[in-house]
């Protein structure tokens, strides 16, 4: 397909996946990685050039450093040190590339020239991890909000006392569901997926998995339901 832009067309051959599961830990480190983790997040607009990048690279560490609670002059300091250069990002692209994060995905032709601009996309718009970085992540996020967790239920249910390292279980045990859920619909339904979602953008794609979740964990209340009757003692 091709999109008109002012006077240039730019020609993309290459179609992001909806959703994609990634359980190589080395490629979550480079997804986390300060250097590389601006590409992705300025990607989730769509392919770009080299040039849109540097500008949209440089704009979203700007934003990051504002937010610091440091005086101006530090925070130009550490700008100016973290904003990089076409040049360098093309070393950081083909990284990505090898990584399978990144894609040449088109190319731009502008109106009376026959040099082209390469455009670089994502492979998929939305990362997930895989089950056991998931679980792990998730589970060491909640961990410190287990006892006003346990707390809640034992409320409601008047019980006498909820079992924090059982109620970490069934924590566990829903991420290890919606991880199999999701794993099981992308495996499944990919590509109509993808074809569905080709208009959506990253954050809507974030609230289509919240959406899921929800009618995941109400698909098997049954199950849930018994696990976390286990945890209470009246």
């Amino acid at each position: 397909m091709h999109v008109m832009k002012l006077d240039y067309r730019d020609f993309v051959t290459t179609e992001e996946k909806a959703f994609e599961i990634l359980g190589d830990k080395k490629i979550w480190e480079v997804i986390e990685d300060p250097r590389y983790e601006p590409i992705l997040i300025a990607l989730r607009k769509g392919p770009m050039s080299v040039k849109e990048l540097e500008r949209e690279y440089n704009l979203i560490i700007a934003k990051k450093i504002e937010k610091m609670p440091l005086e101006d002059k530090e925070k130009k300091e550490i700008r100016e040190k973290a904003e990089r250069k076409g040049k360098t990002l093309y070393k950081y692209l083909d990284i990505l590339i090898k990584l399978g994060l990144v894609v040449h995905a088109g190319k731009r032709v502008k109106m009376g020239q026959t040099a082209s601009e390469t455009l670089y996309g994502r492979t998929a718009k939305v990362y997930f991890k895989s089950d056991k970085d998931f679980t792990k992540l998730r589970v060491n996020e909640i961990k410190k909000s287990i006892p006003i967790i346990a707390k809640i239920i034992s409320m409601e249910k008047k019980a006498k006392e909820i079992s924090e390292e059982c109620l970490t279980k069934f924590v566990k045990e829903c991420y290890i569901m919606l991880h199999n859920e999701r794993k099981r619909v992308l495996s499944k339904y990919s590509e109509e997926i993808t074809k569905t979602a080709v208009d959506a953008k990253y954050n809507e794609l974030n609230l289509v998995n919240q959406f899921l979740d929800i009618y995941y964990l109400i698909t098997h209340a049954s199950e849930l339901k018994k696990l976390l009757n286990d945890c209470i003692k009246s």
